[in-house]
């Protein structure tokens, strides 16, 4: 396959699943976030997202010595997020943050799913 094309295709498959993401959750966002806990929630999804980065990257950097490449893809592995791997991916001139990457996304999808079952188990009866 021609590098231009592989190009297209994997820049498409990143664009297009946090637009279908965003086409479905933006019809009502407005109004969820103006009345009942909108802003709670938002709060909560940043302290989630933020707080285990703010805890993971700097622990990688220094006591690892992880390579701030390596520690993009890392991060991006960790959120499961393909566009913060397009940009460091952009930034770097080697393959790294696709290798940590790809380390590291198996085992996040393995313990999301481990984790809701948990969830249930625990909260819901």
């Amino acid at each position: 396959m021609p590098e231009s094309a592989y190009g297209a295709l994997r820049d498409v498959g990143i664009v297009y699943l946090p637009g279908v993401r965003g086409i479905r959750a933006g019809d009502r966002f407005v109004e969820t976030l103006l009345r009942g806990d909108g802003f709670l929630w938002m709060g909560y999804g940043a302290w989630i997202t933020l707080v285990p980065i703010a805890l993971a990257a700097p622990a990688a950097r220094l006591l690892l010595r992880l390579r701030r490449d390596s520690l993009c893809g890392l991060l991006a592995g960790s959120m499961t997020d393909p566009p913060a791997l397009a940009f460091a991916c952009s930034l770097s001139p080697t393959s790294a943050p696709m290798e940590a990457y790809a380390t590291v996304f198996p085992l996040t999808q393995l313990l999301r799913a481990l984790a809701a079952q948990l969830i249930v188990l625990l909260f819901v009866r």
